[in-house]
C-alpha cells in the first residue's frame, strides 16, 4: 500500500492549521511513524508530543521524520497538526497543501495516510493578520484559545493533490533542550495607539511607562530602586483607568532558539501580544523595523493555560503587553524551549588569552544557534541558508564538531536550486530573492572544502553537473583581449560583493569586467582544477592571475583597483589579490602596507577571513599587528552582556537598527586559534596530511583537538624557560607537515611520541 498526500475538503487557504487524526490498536509492541507535511507538523501520540518539525526541503522532493517508540497494549490515537504557508519565502517554495503518514507495527500491520483519516480546521490560529515576520521567516502567529471550545466537526481527509512519494530527511530531527525560564528585568503600564495593524506595530506604536514592581504586581516587593527582580509568579495588580494595558520585559540571560512557551492564568478575552527580539538599545524590544514584524498574539480563553507558540524564534529578549480581560491576571513562567541540532560532543580547546577564549566561546555559541535544519545566517532575523553564510560556518565549525553529515545536507540543498540562468538561488529552499554570482562561487567553494575536509567525493559527484554549469557560464562570458571574465548581464542578477557603498550591488556594469567576480572566480578555478585533476581549468586560473593583476593593479597608488574608472579603493579586493597569489613579490609589500595603514575601505565580517589569511606569510610585523586586530574586530562582541557574536562590528545599529546579534559568519575568532594559533589545517582530502603551522607564539599554552573522519588530533603547545614544546597526536593513518613560522623557538614537536624536528 501506498501513501496519499492528503488534506481537508474544500478552499485552499494559506497560513492555515489543519489536524489530522487516525485511532489504531496495539499488542504491546514496537511502533514506527513517518510523516511528512507541506509545510511543518507536530505530532501528538495519545496526547503527547512525540515529534516536530518538517525539514527544509524542495517541494517535489519531500522527506519524512521518523519517530520509533514501543506501545502499550490497547487503544492508541495519533494527531497531527500540519501547517500549511502557501506563501512564497526566502527559506520555502509555495506549494499545494499535503500531509502524508506511515504508521507500521512490529506485527505487520501498516496504516497508510488516506481519506479514512479524520481531520479539521485549527480555527484558534488565526488568519486576521497575515503579515510576514520578514521575507525569510514566514507569517506572525495569532491564537484565540476561546475558539479551542467550538472547535469544527472532524471529517473525512480527502486526496490532495500527489507528489512523490517522500524520502527519509537527512539530518536528524531537532532534540529539545531544558525549557529557560526569563527574567522579569522591566514592568509596567502602556496606552494603545494603535487599535488595528500587525501585532508587531501596535507594540512599537505603544507608550511605555515602566512603573516599580510594588506598582504594578501584587506581592511585597521593596520601593527600592536595587531591589531584585520580582520572581515568577508575577500577579498583576488593578489596572489604573488610563492606562490600556499592563507590559513585562523579560530577560532569558543569553541569546536561545527555540519555541515560546507560556503558563498563565488569564481572564477570558484578555489579549497578550508577543515581542520578541535580540535589543534592548531602546529601553524595549524593538520589534517593528521596516516593517519587520516580530511580534505574535494569544487571546486566551480563561482560567490557567500552557501555550508553546508554533514557529521557532531566536532572541534574547521577551516583552509581553497585556490587555486585560475582566479579572485577575497571573503569569506563572515566560520563556523558550530550546531547539537544536543533534551534534557530536564539541572539541576541547584552552589557551591563557583570556580574551581570544572569550572570544571563542562567544563564537562556538553563534555556531551551534545558527544550525537547526540547515545551516542559518543568524536566528533572529532570517533563519536563511545562503552559500557565502554557511561557507564561514562550515570552515569554523568542522574545528569543533566534524558534522559532515549536516554539512553534505546543506550544500546539497543548495545545489538544487540552480536557475535557468546558471547561478544559484539566493537562498534554499527558495524561489525568491535576486541570485548573488559570488555567492554560487562560495558554494563550489564549500563543495571543494568539503571533499578536502572529509576525502569523500560522493557529494562532488552528485553536485559535479552543477558546478560545471556555473564555472561553464562564467567561461561562456571571457574577454579575449583583456583575459578577463564579464560579469553576467541576465536580467535579476545581484552584483553583490560585501556591504559597503560601492560595492554591495551599487557598483558593478553588467556586461564588463570587475576584478572582485574575477578574483572571487579565480579562487574557484584554483580549488576546483586541484580537487578534480582538471589542467584546462589550472591552465585558465594561472593565466587569470596574471591578467587581474595587470589589468587592476594602479602602480602609482600601490594597490588593486576595484572597477574601471572609479577611485575607490577597498580592502577586500586587496585581501583577495594577496589571497590568491596574484600580486607580484615586488609589490606585495606595497599592498600590505596600504592595509597595515588603513587606506582602504574597511573589509567587512563577511569576508575578513581572507584578510586574516592574505597577511599570515606577510612577517613577524603583520601577524603581531593581526593578533592585536582580531580584538578590534571582535572584542566589542564579548563585552558587557553579550553571548554571540554580531553581524558586523556596529552591532544592533546597522542595516538601519535591524543589526543582527548572533551571526554565523562572524565565528572567525574559532577558525584564528585552531588556524593561525595552532596552525592546523588539511593539506589532502580527509586530512591524509596535514600541516602545523603555528603562528609566533606569545603565551604560555595553547590546547586543541580537531575532529577528522579518521579521528581526533590533539595538540598542545607549552611555554617553558628555554622554549617551546609541542605535542601532537592523532591516527597514525594521517600524517604532519611542520612547518612553525618561528622553528627555533620549538625545543622540541614530536607526532604520537616521533620527533617532527
Amino acid at each position: 500500500m501506498t501513501p496519499l498526500w492528503i488534506w481537508r475538503a474544500g478552499e485552499t487557504l494559506t497560513h492555515e492549521f489543519v489536524r489530522f487524526k487516525r485511532n489504531f490498536t496495539s499488542n504491546t509492541e514496537s511502533v514506527e511513524i513517518k510523516l511528512a507535511a507541506d509545510t511543518d507538523f507536530v505530532a501528538y501520540l495519545d496526547g503527547k508530543e512525540i515529534m516536530r518539525g518538517q525539514f527544509s526541503d524542495y517541494p517535489l522532493e519531500k522527506t519524512f521524520s521518523v519517530f520509533n517508540n514501543e506501545l502499550s497494549e490497547g487503544e492508541h490515537t495519533l494527531e497531527v497538526s500540519v501547517y500549511y504557508c502557501g506563501i512564497e519565502f526566502q527559506t520555502y517554495i509555495a506549494a499545494p497543501p499535503g500531509f502524508w503518514a506511515e504508521i507500521s507495527l512490529e506485527n505487520g500491520t501498516t496504516i497508510i495516510s488516506d481519506e479514512q483519516w479524520l481531520c479539521r480546521t485549527e480555527t484558534a490560529y488565526l488568519r486576521d493578520r497575515i503579515d510576514k515576520v520578514t521575507p525569510q521567516m514566514g507569517l506572525v502567529v495569532g491564537y484565540d484559545a476561546r475558539l479551542e471550545d467550538s472547535p469544527e466537526p472532524w471529517k473525512n481527509a480527502v486526496a490532495a493533490e500527489q507528489r512523490p512519494q517522500p524520502v527519509e530527511r537527512p539530518v536528524p530531527l531537532l532534540e529539545d533542550g531544558a525549557h529557560v525560564s526569563g527574567k522579569l528585568v522591566n514592568q509596567g503600564c502602556f496606552i494603545r495607539n494603535l487599535k488595528d495593524g500587525a501585532y508587531a506595530d501596535c507594540c512599537s506604536k505603544d507608550s511605555l511607562f515602566p512603573l516599580m514592581p510594588h506598582q504594578v504586581l501584587q506581592g511585597g516587593f521593596s520601593t527600592a530602586y536595587a531591589a531584585p527582580e520580582p520572581v515568577a509568579p508575577w500577579t498583576f495588580k488593578q489596572l489604573p483607568q488610563e492606562f490600556d494595558g499592563f507590559f513585562l520585559t523579560i530577560d532569558l540571560g543569553q541569546e536561545i532558539v527555540g519555541l515560546e512557551e507560556f503558563d498563565w492564568e488569564l481572564p477570558a478575552g484578555t489579549i497578550v501580544d508577543i515581542a520578541y527580539g535580540e535589543h534592548l538599545t531602546d529601553c524595549r524590544v524593538r520589534c517593528e523595523i521596516d516593517k519587520r514584524c516580530f511580534a505574535d498574539r494569544y487571546i486566551a480563553k480563561g482560567g490557567r493555560q500552557r501555550y508553546t507558540m508554533p514557529r521557532r524564534i531566536g532572541g534574547r529578549y521577551l516583552e509581553l503587553h497585556i490587555i486585560p480581560g475582566n479579572g485577575e491576571c497571573v503569569i506563572y513562567d515566560a520563556g523558550l524551549r530550546p531547539r537544536r541540532p543533534i551534534l557530536p560532543e564539541p572539541s576541547l580547546f584552552s589557551c591563557d588569552d583570556d580574551k581570544l577564549m572569550a572570544m571563542c566561546r562567544n563564537s562556538v555559541r553563534t555556531l551551534e544557534l545558527c544550525m537547526h535544519e540547515h545551516y542559518e545566517d543568524c536566528p533572529w532575523r532570517e533563519q536563511a541558508l545562503y552559500a557565502y553564510d554557511s561557507r564561514n560556518q562550515i570552515l569554523y565549525g568542522n574545528y569543533i564538531w566534524g558534522n559532515f553529515n549536516f554539512v553534505a545536507a546543506s550544500l546539497e540543498l543548495l545545489g538544487k536550486g540552480l536557475r535557468d540562468d546558471g547561478f544559484l538561488s539566493l537562498c534554499a529552499p527558495a524561489k525568491i530573492g535576486p541570485p548573488i554570482c559570488i555567492f554560487s562561487f562560495a558554494w563550489i567553494m564549500e563543495i571543494c572544502d568539503y571533499v578536502l575536509n572529509t576525502g569523500d567525493s560522493s557529494l562532488l559527484d552528485r553536485m559535479k553537473n552543477v558546478c560545471r554549469t556555473i564555472i561553464d557560464k562564467v567561461l561562456s562570458n571571457f574577454d579575449e583581449k583583456r583575459g578577463l571574465y564579464k560579469t553576467p548581464t541576465d536580467k535579476g542578477l545581484w552584483h553583490f560583493y560585501e556591504w559597503r557603498k560601492g560595492i554591495y550591488g551599487d557598483g558593478a556594469t553588467p556586461g564588463e569586467p570587475d576584478s572582485l567576480y574575477n578574483l572571487y572566480f579565480l579562487e574557484v578555478l584554483d580549488a576546483y582544477s586541484a580537487i578534480t585533476q582538471d589542467g584546462n581549468l589550472k591552465n585558465r586560473a594561472d593565466a587569470l592571475r596574471k591578467a587581474v593583476f595587470e589589468a587592476y593593479y594602479n602602480p602609482e597608488r600601490g594597490c588593486m583597483m576595484t572597477y574601471d574608472g572609479k577611485s575607490e579603493t577597498y580592502e577586500i579586493t586587496q585581501a583577495l589579490a594577496l589571497y590568491n597569489g596574484c600580486v607580484p613579490e615586488s609589490e606585495r609589500k606595497r599592498l600590505v602596507e596600504g592595509l597595515l595603514k588603513k587606506e582602504h575601505v574597511k573589509i567587512s565580517s563577511s569576508s575578513i577571513r581572507y584578510y586574516y589569511d592574505a597577511l599570515l606569510k606577510e612577517g613577524k610585523e603583520t601577524r603581531k599587528f593581526l593578533s592585536e586586530k582580531l580584538w578590534d574586530d571582535y572584542g566589542m562582541m564579548v563585552q558587557g552582556n553579550s553571548t554571540t557574536m554580531w553581524e558586523t562590528d556596529i552591532g544592533d545599529a546597522d542595516f538601519d537598527n535591524a543589526g543582527s546579534l548572533c551571526h554565523g559568519w562572524s565565528a572567525l575568532p574559532v577558525w584564528y586559534f585552531f588556524a593561525l594559533k595552532l596552525g592546523l589545517r588539511p593539506l589532502s582530502p580527509g586530512w591524509k596530511t596535514f600541516e602545523i603551522a603555528p603562528v609566533e607564539f606569545t603565551g604560555n599554552y595553547a590546547f586543541g583537538e580537531v575532529p577528522t573522519p579518521a579521528g581526533m588530533i590533539s595538540l598542545k603547545i607549552k611555554r617553558h624557560e628555554n622554549g617551546l614544546t609541542l605535542i601532537c597526536t592523532g591516527p597514525e593513518s594521517l600524517t604532519p607537515v611542520f612547518r612553525p613560522y618561528a622553528p627555533e623557538e620549538y625545543i622540541s614537536a614530536s607526532w604520537n611520541g616521533k620527533s617532527l624536528l
